[in-house]
């Protein structure tokens, strides 16, 4: 894709962050404050809108609106990440998703999904209700991994300004 997502790198870029945990008869929703979406590279495809640090290691967020439909999410002062885990035979994966504002969040939370979509429900909300359960997705997923990993170089690092420590690739061995 020739379009790029512009991300001014000198001005710190926060977002409040989430986590979704499923499982087959529950979902979980924590808040996990806010996190520095750090620039993913030059080379990162457009729909990798960056990389946060999460429990000790460094994962991508996506936009799967601009990998599925090429419109991508405005970063906006609404705007949050939400975490979802994801497995891969013998691997439990997580990857922020970026969510057009956090009323989704309150919607997810709330239940008002469980009966099926919104009408007003954005194309990243849609993924993130289709991932359980669905081994095409798990596998978009994962590929981001792959392709964060394989990007981050031994001699690569970055500043979390929240927490004033060095992010360092070596965290990415766990993506």
């Amino acid at each position: 894709m020739a379009r790029k997502r512009q991300m001014q790198s000198n001005t710190p870029v926060l977002f409040n962050t989430y986590k979704l945990t499923q499982s087959t008869t529950d979902k979980s929703i924590r808040c996990c404050g806010c996190r520095q979406l750090q620039h993913p590279g030059l080379d990162a495809p457009v729909h990798i809108v960056g990389l946060i640090e999460f429990d000790g290691n460094i994962i991508p967020v996506i936009d799967p609106a601009m990998q599925l439909c090429d419109e991508p999410t405005p970063l906006t002062g609404a705007t949050c990440i939400l975490v979802v885990q994801h497995f891969i035979p013998g691997r439990l994966l997580h990857t922020g998703i970026v969510i057009a504002h956090s009323q989704e969040i309150l919607e997810l939370a709330s239940g008002s999904f469980d009966s099926g979509p919104l009408p007003t429900c954005t194309t990243n909300m849609l993924f993130v209700l289709e991932i359980s359960g669905n081994m095409h997705a798990a596998l978009l997923l994962a590929e981001n991994h792959r392709i964060m990993a394989s990007a981050l170089r031994p001699s690569a690092s970055s500043n979390d300004r929240m927490t004033g420590s060095a992010i360092q690739p070596k965290h990415a061995a766990a993506i």
